[in-house]
């Protein structure tokens, strides 16, 4: 408070209450641009009376009053937990990356394996067909008294193809044969004979059905249609027949 007879005061404004301090201009130095002023008591010009003014100036404890550390607090936590989700989802998706790729190549591992075993036609059929019925949860079930076994849910998967030429290989005197040879030496002959056959067989569309024991069978005009299937057989056995020959002198 200040009068214009020279006496300045300060006091502490707490709601109606004020508390006198001391005499002089003692408010903080950093709070003066955020001072106010008011004509506490006006007199007629040449009054013996003094004129009081009231300047107003916040404090560091009305500053601390309002002011908290809270958003700070709230602030750190939520970065806190917003790091950690940011680690837990990389984690995350670094595990559903790795077991992924783990799925694809036992994936593409399977497909080869099936390729190998059926051309392309077959082995979708194959694929679409698990896929109905579902390639997991399913179980073996003894058909009849003879010990066959079947899988509950597994469609049959069967064509009519009237038009078809088969040929089965067998190699004459192979029993005799093998019943005087080592087992390498039996496998080494039928691994590189049918080897050939295969090569020869991807040459010219012929689809190998299966080998059993020293019998290669192979059949033209299925699963894929050919008018030429007699022909194309005939052209296969003797292929296969000359590459037999190559292959006992090779060995």
């Amino acid at each position: 408070m200040v009068e214009n007879c020279g006496v300045n005061s300060t006091y502490i404004l707490n709601g109606p209450d004020a508390t006198y301090i001391a005499e002089g201009d003692l408010h903080e130095p950093k709070y003066s641009k955020m001072g106010v002023s008011a004509t506490f008591w006006e007199v007629d010009e040449g009054s013996a009376y003094c004129t009081h003014a009231l300047y107003l100036f916040p404090t560091s404890e009305l500053k601390n009053k309002f002011t908290s550390n809270d958003p700070i607090a709230y602030t750190a936590i939520v970065s806190f937990l917003f790091g950690i989700s940011i680690f837990l989802f990389v984690v995350y998706d670094k595990y559903i990356t790795e077991r992924q790729t783990k799925v694809e190549h036992k994936a593409s591992k399977t497909d080869a394996i099936v390729s190998q075993l059926f051309p392309g036609q077959l082995r979708d059929m194959v694929i679409q067909n698990e896929d109905k019925v579902g390639g997991e949860g399913k179980e073996l079930e003894r058909a009849d008294a003879s010990g066959f076994f079947g899988v509950q849910g597994s469609k049959a998967m069967a064509d009519f193809f009237p038009e078809s030429t088969i040929m089965m290989a067998d190699l004459a005197g192979f029993t005799a044969w093998s019943s005087i040879r080592e087992p390498s030496q039996v496998f080494d002959l039928l691994e590189s004979i049918f080897q050939a056959f295969d090569t020869i067989a991807r040459q010219r569309g012929i689809f190998k059905v299966e080998t059993v024991g020293d019998c290669y069978v192979a059949v033209a005009g299925v699963p894929k249609y050919r008018r030429d299937h007699a022909i194309a057989m005939a052209r296969f056995a003797r292929s296969c027949s000359k590459a037999f020959k190559e292959t006992l002198r090779a060995l």
